[in-house]
């Protein structure tokens, strides 16, 4: 789900008095809004696939997660996908088996189970490739892979079909698998194309692609209706195939077809000039006389559709187009528009952030960059802005106030993408396009600026890169990983710190010197091929906080302290970004969670208690104001304001209700407690157990379908009687990771 593991000790101390007083005042008198803050999120998602059930829109993404969104009230809620390696995994298909079970199909992990909660791959496939996935009628999963060719799957045995394919794998309504294959040769060698039917696994119909042979060498779509027509769409026309004839409708002039779906009889078609506009239409084969490409209903602001599939329960259909709208169409062909996010956030993929000397928030995303003065947004998503690219990899600011911004290569791109680019005069300037991918930007104490890129650590001088550490591709991992630059950073007598994926290097005397601070830390074994990759440094006065793969490391007056997961510290070991207030305090970014760590004391702020989408961290920093800015690899932008940061008892009233959408029913019996919830809608149920000192003493997770009863059960049997004051507990009740009800519980 959009949430991830355990809720992390969201609150440390509170008394029973402060604990009461804040779950009264807050019906009456406090802005729940002031305390769980806000996120923001882009609508720029590539939406690569789409399926239906009675009340939810699945989405499927390049990179960007899983999106559930509610047909009646728009609400999404983002998933990112648990399973290992597949964090930004590309969906290229969903579909449900016979349980209801949601199937994922990824281009890198092949396909995964997601019952609302766990991820789980299926065993048995040998290729992870997916492109086209669907169910028969029998609930044999049918797929095609990018090597692997179409089979099916039965839930053991994976039985291929075909191997040389070169066309589209798609299903009627009544569940009968269609597939349409090509040689994989010239237009000339074709005549022994076709598309076939399985009924039960056993071929049923085949219709021969030689009247169309020539027109069909790349067919980009296909589907079925209920008269087992075929409706291909190719360059330059729409063809209409069955068994017994052929009928070819060609496409407006400079109009591309880029989406099919069918819906029992009615056939929806899109087409595209790629300048900007997208036509619909919708073909009623039962109650109109037109041709297809004569019923035009409507027109949109966008270049084309990505993704569309019907609606089982209205009889229309739901469309997603290439800048993230989501367009669905009822049965009488009205339709409606809205959007997935509530920004103008180029992405939601958030690389760096940094705030000016005026406060103002600049944000780095994988496609482009945004200014935020907390009224107004501006953006720059084309390179027409006088960017080198679009993936804003880093961020920050000079002495003189000047934002300069680093940008990424994109493996699939030209090299002219990466390089700096400077803002002055109120806008973007092309600073230097050396073919550097940029991972970090940092001044020094005299104002030269350095930059850590693939190839190496530079220090511009008179806007003359020069090169002063030099990254070895090598195929000794020990060489390769402890030249690999991650990020850079300046302590106070101006030395240059650079992290390496084999630990810290320091610029001494015009050498770089190893530093073995942290070694006594690190395990024996198995670090030369892991290595420690040090993602953050960030120094105060004396003190430096470093952020590694192997937890948060702290030096200060000639100590070394490594702070872990061991007492719930670090929700994960990976510390990704650092933003340090002074030397005893600091925010920690990690890929489950921001950690603030005050002292000896520290808070977890993640999906669990707050607004967070994703608790994947790239990027922290504090406002004036005292509120936090935080960056996530998948989630967007949210901010957690100055109520809930420096308090930890503060945390606690997050937990205010909001829409009530949960009865609460609480029996006790002789050794335990059952809590019965009826929601009103349908995701995952939370309910945590929280004691007065702010220790989660028990959490319990379950789907609900929304329309029957959810039941806990705390059993108390074998626990000593515990004293007055910790019979209290506090109950908090998450729907889909937003807090709806809280409950005092008396043991």
């Amino acid at each position: 789900m959009k949430k991830s593991g355990m809720i992390s000790n969201p609150v440390r101390r509170c008394s029973l008095l402060s604990l009461l007083c804040i779950i009264i005042l807050s019906s009456v008198s406090l802005n729940a809004s002031e305390f769980s803050g806000k996120t923001f999120t882009s609508s720029n998602r590539l939406i690569t696939t789409l399926i239906c059930d009675q009340n939810f829109v699945w989405a499927g993404t390049c990179g960007e997660g899983l999106l559930k969104i509610d047909k009646k009230t728009g609400e999404t809620v983002l998933y990112t996908l648990a399973e290992p390696g597949c964090g930004d995994c590309c969906i290229r298909a969903l579909a449900f088996d016979n349980n209801g079970t949601l199937l994922v199909g990824t281009a890198q992990v092949g396909i995964v189970r997601f019952d609302g909660l766990n991820w789980t791959p299926l065993g048995g496939l040998s290729d992870k490739n997916v492109r086209a996935m669907t169910i028969d009628k029998q609930g044999k999963i049918w797929a095609w892979f990018q090597t692997a060719g179409v089979g099916s799957f039965d839930g053991t045995t994976w039985q291929p079909y075909v191997n040389r394919f070169a066309g589209i794998l798609t299903s009627s309504n009544d569940g009968d698998i269609w597939m349409m294959n090509l040689p994989q040769e010239e237009a000339s060698n074709c005549n022994d194309g076709w598309i076939h039917e399985y009924v039960n696994s056993e071929l049923q119909t085949s219709i021969s692609l030689i009247p169309i042979c020539e027109e069909v060498t790349y067919p980009q779509y296909i589907c079925v209706d209920s008269k087992k027509n075929c409706w291909i769409g190719t360059q330059g026309q729409l063809i209409k195939i069955n068994d017994a004839s052929v009928n070819r409708y060609p496409l407006p002039a400079g109009k591309s077809l880029t989406a099919i779906a069918v819906n029992d009889d009615r056939i929806l078609f899109s087409l595209a000039d790629y300048s900007g506009t997208c036509d619909i239409y919708v073909h009623d084969q039962i109650n109109s006389r037109q041709e297809p490409l004569e019923q035009k209903l409507f027109s949109f602001d966008s270049r084309y559709i990505t993704a569309v599939c019907k609606d089982p329960v209205s009889g229309g259909f739901w469309c997603a187009t290439d800048d993230g709208k989501i367009i669905t169409i009822d049965a009488q062909n009205n339709h409606s528009v809205f959007t997935t996010g509530n920004s103008v956030l180029p992405s939601n993929a958030i690389s760096s952030l940094v705030l000016d000397k005026s406060d103002k928030l600049w944000i780095g995303t994988s496609r482009g960059i945004a200014h935020y003065d907390k009224t107004k947004w501006t953006t720059w998503t084309s390179q027409a802005d006088s960017l080198p690219g679009l993936d804003a990899s880093a961020l920050a600011i000079d002495s003189s106030g000047t934002v300069w911004a680093g940008f990424r290569q994109n493996p699939v791109m030209s090299s002219i993408n990466s390089g700096l680019a400077a803002f002055y005069s109120d806008r973007w300037h092309v600073v230097n396009r050396d073919h550097i991918s940029v991972k970090a930007i940092s001044f020094d104490n005299t104002g030269n600026q350095w930059v850590v890129s693939d190839n190496g650590v530079f220090r511009n001088r008179e806007q003359q890169l020069e090169r002063v550490f030099q990254t070895l591709f090598s195929s000794d991992r020990n060489i390769a990983l402890g030249t690999t630059v991650n990020t850079i950073a300046f302590d106070k007598n101006n030395i240059p710190w650079i992290g390496t994926g084999l630990g810290l290097k320091r610029f001494e005397n015009n050498a770089w010197i190893d530093d073995t601070t942290m070694n006594k830390f690190l395990p024996q074994s198995g670090i030369s091929m892991d290595g420690v990759k040090v993602n953050a440094i960030c120094f105060v006065n004396t003190t430096a906080w470093i952020g590694t793969s192997y937890g948060l490391f702290k030096f200060s007056d000639g100590t070394c302290v490594r702070i872990d997961t061991a007492g719930a510290v670090l929700p994960d070991l990976n510390v990704q970004c650092i933003y340090a207030e002074n030397s005893d305090t600091v925010w920690i970014g990690t890929k489950k969670g921001l950690v603030h760590l005050a002292g000896e004391s520290h808070v977890t702020y993640s999906s669990e208690n707050t607004l967070l989408y994703d608790n994947d961290i790239t990027a922290c920093v504090k406002a004036s104001n005292g509120d936090i800015w935080v960056g996530t690899r998948l989630g967007g932008l949210t901010v957690i304001p100055k109520n809930g940061s420096g308090d930890p008892a503060s945390v606690i009233s997050r937990y205010t209700k909001t829409n009530k959408s949960v009865d609460v029913t609480i029996r006790k019996t002789a050794g335990q407690i059952s809590i019965t919830l009826n929601c009103s809608r349908s995701g995952r149920v939370d309910f945590s157990i929280i004691s007065l000192e702010g220790k989660l003493v028990r959490h319990f997770s379950k789907v609900s379908a929304g329309n029957e009863p959810v039941t806990f059960v705390w059993s108390l049997v074998g626990k000593q009687k515990a004293a007055v004051a910790k019979n209290i507990y506090l109950g908090v009740i998450s729907l889909n990771g937003h807090v709806i009800e809280s409950r005092i519980i008396h043991r």
